[in-house]
């Protein structure tokens, strides 16, 4: 696990994502109020993004940063809107368990994971639905002789 910077961090997760998981069609490092859903082409799609408000770790063994990932989809027909919803939030819950398990088999994190899962309805732009974590990751401290 040798991610010295969260840009580098997310560029692996990414990467990790395009690798192991093709059900998922785009992947995106970018703010949730940029989404576009203008074009559902490219869904299901993660979002990878370090909110600032959510606070850093430095610490003697590496540093730790949380980093939230999102899964979405947009539900293409309102004929049972919430059953539609419902199938997206379960199918991302599915992918996003995936997810961990391939960033933990890679030592992403340090020890067991355990985080919430958080199910989303229309959060962000109308008929987007999906699900959000925001797991500690582990950064390597820089070494600046010190």
């Amino acid at each position: 696990m040798p991610n010295v910077s969260i840009k580098e961090l997310q560029e692996n997760i990414k990467t990790v994502i395009e690798t192991d998981m093709p059900e998922i069609k785009s992947v995106e490092l970018i703010m949730p109020e940029n989404i576009d859903v203008s074009n559902s082409v490219g869904y299901p799609k993660i979002i990878i993004f370090w909110d600032s408000n959510n606070t850093a770790t430095l610490n003697e063994q590496g540093n730790t940063v949380p980093l939230t990932i999102i899964c979405c989809s947009v539900a293409e027909s309102v004929d049972d809107e919430d059953a539609i919803s419902f199938e997206i939030q379960s199918d991302c819950f599915q992918y996003i368990s995936k997810l961990m398990d391939l960033l933990q088999r890679e030592h992403y994190f340090n020890g067991d994971l355990n985080e919430s899962a958080t199910p989303f309805n229309h959060r962000y732009n109308d008929g987007l639905a999906g699900v959000t974590i925001t797991p500690n990751f582990i950064i390597q401290k820089p070494a600046y002789n010190v």
